[in-house]
């Protein structure tokens, strides 16, 4: 998600009148998100999500999994991408860390 224009969202105009810097605060110029979800703006940009073939839960696990990352079991680094992309692989590099 990238911030682009508040015409277009009432809700958000009302919320940035009262602090005309929070965006500021929140995105780079660009309008890329400065302060998390920077995987979440690369996902949601991606043709595979685009598509309907990649979600959150392809890699992640709300349950019976790591509470920090909340990854699935072999998900670690570019494991999900490489599910589907194999040509992409490195030969004789792991997909973990």
């Amino acid at each position: 998600m990238r911030y682009t224009d508040t015409a277009t969202e009432p809700w958000l105009k009302r919320w940035l009148s009262g602090s005309p810097t929070k965006m500021a605060q929140r995105f780079w110029p660009d309008g890329t998100i400065r302060v998390s979800g920077r995987e979440f703006n690369g996902l949601i940009e991606s043709g595979c999500y685009q598509r309907g073939e990649l979600s959150c839960l392809s890699c992640h696990a709300m349950h019976d999994s790591d509470p920090k990352a909340q990854l699935r079991a072999g998900m670690e680094s570019d494991a999900a991408c490489l599910s589907c992309h194999q040509a992409y692989q490195v030969r004789g590099v792991g997909t973990g860390p």
